[in-house]
């Protein structure tokens, strides 16, 4: 199939995944063994590029199905047989696309996909597809858990991480090489994102996952990614990519793709050691301010020079080097500098003082210019509507009520789905906590519904009574992506083996704690059954009587594999004592799971993801280092600013290796302060003024908590000028409608002092807002000369008072008409804010120049464009 040399080393490379995979070696080479040749091959490939934990975590037939759909296209599509073998191991065959929970699903796309694909232009052939999963998907924002394609497909949404983890696996599935693409973290705004490449007639073309257009290498996030500090794609070979440079952390390899899509520089970083001497070995991490946190895109070890290179974009970063409890820090712009000299010390920050940081995105240069014809447009515009016509069906379908008495699933398997197994009807009690599970559940309601008419343990057990709460129970613990791919085999597991542990503990520490079989963002697995049988009843009975005895055995048992393993997969419990390793979170999960299945509550924090048991009385911390034996009260500083974490601060602990950001998203300090319990150690406390333009200004303080201290803080916060606020963006020229259907130009409109545009909502709080800070500042509005456009989807009646109060003061406003679909998005997108909020409102200045927007509910926008008036 390919170079004998090549063979040799996946052969190689097989046989040192199977030493590091303990008691499953025996199973996957005996399965193995059973198919020679090509498909022999593909599975050897398999085991030897994944990640450790998938070998651990996944049953052989997982990867014989994708190795067999794999081979099928190799074997009969001439287009896969003549490209590259790179391109087709890496992109076809393989399984892996990001964090995703791996579930055969190649065989069931290429089947319903298939009718897009003729093989006569590949390109077409793509845009087709994208179309077809424009039909099944859209965008929805939910938590970090990466869904698998088959969880997007039956419930049709996804964030875009998993939106293009659903489009890379329809491409692959047909024989279309395919990759996600993604910036790890926007400089620009706080966000990152995620799209897809196809290669295509030798070539890599990129596209919007679930956002077809009429041609490639377009998207909206064209310009954006032109504003990316870093643009990478993974790779899995054992052989390194023969295109672009290659980042390492672990077994994760990726490409550094930012030259396609932005400006660059090769950065380098010489790192000395405290003797002014180069720092081989030193991590250098390579940092972007975002969402008040300096997060890691990129980590580089130095050489044995002290040096480490990154290429990037064209904007600040901020370094981070360590080695050995010594630090060196440092932010850069790389517009104006690309080297620099870290040294590492053992004090590498001043305490207890407020420091400024400017932090400056890259400026928008696309580098991808494309433009669609205008008979492309409208095609494009008739397809789209086409697609998410029929994905409002489907969503539909899933939304219709669910009336108990009528509710059919499927029983176990081997039972008569007979009165035994039906749903009691307990509307007027349960409709209100049921009816938004099952609506939640999409295309996986039936597995929920086989969950609750599920009685087999009290069939077992004598008790015939129906435990109808228990299930409620266990279901509402769930996060609400877990009702989209959870199985009832695993649910029904957690639910039995928990029971015994009911009475003994209050319900809210019971549900969340004990029944629950979520710990953090792995994947739902059985573990319970089985982490009972593995240990001995002496060594239960110790764990109970002092489970940090349990810590002590897994940190002895299981080691971690960093050089084997992808840095953000978890090794299932189970799978962590059969392979003995797992990484340190897949450690903290396991220590959770062997407690719950032993009867101790037990969980990991929030904020630290820390771990703890209960004792009875209360949480007890497993390490040392983790025991919240201090406290930090963060204080508002007394202005208007609404202090929310992750919007414009955050708090970081100082680790091994640098600072982890602790999790307490949307957390708010007032006036009368947050009060945080926290462990002894360093701390770093960051704030953010993010002005409209995307450059941030930021602060950073550094402090020291000692056992017993209580700490009090008021928060800074940098204030920055008119003139840091202002950006210049010339937008595309748009076609709006006046009241007579007549179309008008943007181009066309009168500019020459200043014009401002509002997308607005009738009767929408968001809206009235803006309208009565025009009305409050009318006399100052009136005054400038600055030309206004109301833009309504349909002519505004008189029932908003705050409309037509400002429409009787501004007798010149102007009133178009949009349908604010394609000019919102496109529009929004290309002054970066976000277009899914209303109002939005523009300030242009001659020739389509965007000077200022804003989206959704904002105090003091009137004031805002007063200001701007006043400086432009």
């Amino acid at each position: 199939m390919f170079s004998e040399e090549y063979e040799h080393k996946i052969t190689e490379a097989y046989k040192k995944k199977l030493s590091l995979l303990g008691e499953k070696r025996e199973e996957i080479e005996k399965k193995a063994a059973v198919y020679p040749g090509s498909l022999g091959f593909a599975l050897k490939y398999l085991y030897a590029i994944m990640p450790l934990s998938d070998a651990a975590n996944y049953d052989f037939e997982i990867f014989l199905d994708y190795a067999e759909n794999g081979i099928a296209l190799w074997e009969k599509e001439p287009y896969c047989r003549n490209m590259p073998g790179e391109i087709f191991l890496n992109y076809v065959l393989y399984h892996r696309i990001s964090s995703e929970e791996i579930v055969p699903c190649r065989k069931f796309f290429r089947e319903a996909a298939k009718d897009c694909v003729t093989g006569e232009d590949r390109i077409a052939d793509v845009i087709r597809l994208n179309y077809w999963c424009a039909k099944e998907a859209a965008y929805q924002t939910t938590d970090d858990r990466t869904a698998p394609p088959l969880t997007v497909y039956r419930s049709g949404a996804g964030r875009c991480g998993e939106e293009s983890v659903f489009a890379v696996s329809v491409f692959r599935s047909l024989g279309i090489p395919a990759r996600q693409v993604f910036v790890p973290r926007w400089s620009h705004c706080d966000d990152n994102h995620a799209w897809v490449e196809v290669w295509c007639d030798g070539k890599w073309y990129f596209l919007g996952a679930c956002e077809p257009e009429e041609i490639l290498n377009k998207g909206w996030f064209t310009g954006a990614s032109s504003r990316a500090m870093l643009v990478e794609a993974r790779w899995f070979d054992v052989e390194a990519p023969q295109h672009g440079e290659v980042l390492q952390n672990g077994s994760a390899v990726s490409v550094n793709l930012t030259r396609q899509y932005a400006r660059t520089r090769k950065i380098k970083v010489r790192v000395l050691d405290q003797n002014n001497l180069p720092c081989e070995g030193a991590k250098v991490d390579f940092q972007i301010l975002n969402y008040a946190q300096l997060d890691t895109a990129a980590s580089v070890r130095t050489n044995q020079n002290g040096e480490a290179e990154l290429l990037t974009g064209l904007g600040s970063l901020y370094l981070f080097a360590a080695k050995d409890g010594s630090f060196a820090e440092r932010c850069i712009d790389t517009r104006e500098e690309n080297e620099t000299v870290l040294q590492l010390s053992g004090e590498a920050w001043q305490p207890d003082v407020w420091e400024d940081l400017e932090f400056y995105p890259p400026t928008a240069a696309p580098v991808n210019p494309v433009t669609l014809t205008e008979e492309q447009k409208e095609l494009g515009r008739k397809k789209s509507k086409a697609a998410a016509k029929a994905l409002r069906r489907k969503i539909e379908g899933f939304d219709q009520e669910v009336v108990f008495a009528g509710i059919t699933g499927s029983a176990p398997q081997g039972k008569a789905d007979d009165a035994g197994y039906a749903l009691p009807i307990q509307q007027s009690v349960d409709d209100d906590r049921l009816q938004p599970i099952l609506k939640a559940a999409r295309g996986n309601r039936d597995e929920v519904i086989r969950f609750l008419k599920w009685n087999l343990w009290q069939q077992e057990s004598g008790q015939m009574e129906n435990q109808w709460e228990d299930k409620l129970l266990l279901l509402e613990s769930l996060r609400e992506k877990d009702y989209q791919d959870l199985k009832a085999d695993i649910l029904a597991e957690h639910c039995r083996e928990a029971k015994p542990y009911a009475d003994r503990f209050p319900k809210e520490i019971y549900v969340p704690y004990l029944l629950c079989p979520r710990i953090s963002r792995e994947p739902l697995s059985c573990w319970r059954t089985w982490l009972c049988a593995y240990f001995s009843p002496e060594q239960k009975k110790d764990f109970i009587n002092n489970p940090l005895l349990l810590w002590n055995f897994i940190a002895d048992h299981v080691k971690e594999n960093p050089e084997a393993e992808q840095e953000n997969l978890i090794t299932f419990p189970c799978a962590c004592l059969k392979v003995k390793s797992g990484s340190f979170l897949s450690k903290k999960i396991l220590f959770v799971a062997v407690c719950r299945s032993i009867g101790i509550p037990a969980r990991l924090t929030e904020a630290e993801g820390a771990m703890e048991y209960y004792d009875g009385e209360h949480f007890a911390a497993v390490l040392e280092k983790t025991k919240p034996d201090a406290a930090v009260t963060v204080m508002g500083d007394g202005s208007e600013t609404e202090w929310i974490y992750s919007g414009n601060w955050s708090l970081g602990k100082l680790e091994k290796e640098g600072w982890n950001s602790l999790v307490l998203e949307g957390q708010r300090c007032g006036k009368q302060g947050l009060r945080l319990p926290a462990a002894a150690g360093e701390y770093r406390l960051i704030t953010v003024n993010r002005l409209p333009n995307g450059t941030q200004f930021a602060r950073k303080y550094y402090f020291s908590l000692a056992k017993g201290q209580e700490k009090h803080i008021t928060l800074s916060q940098k204030e920055a000028k008119i003139s840091d606020m202002l950006e210049e963006i010339t937008v595309d020229n748009f076609k709006l409608l006046d009241e007579n259907k007549k179309e008008i130009m943007a181009s066309s409109l009168d500019a020459s002092h200043m014009l401002f545009l509002f997308w607005l909502e009738e009767n929408k709080e968001p809206s009235d807002h803006i309208l009565n800070e025009l009305y409050d500042n009318r006399e100052a509005f009136l005054k400038s000369g600055a030309k206004m456009c109301f833009i309504f989807r349909q002519k505004p009646d008189r029932s908003d008072e705050a409309l037509h109060k400002v429409l009787d003061a501004f007798p010149d406003i102007q009133i178009l008409y949009d349908d604010f679909g394609e000019n919102v998005q496109t529009l929004a997108r290309s002054v970066y804010v976000d277009p899914d909020q209303l109002p939005l409102v523009v300030a242009l200045k001659e020739d389509l120049c965007a000077v200022y927007a804003v989206s959704g509910y904002n105090v003091g926008t009137g004031q805002m464009l007063l200001r701007i008036l006043e400086n432009v």
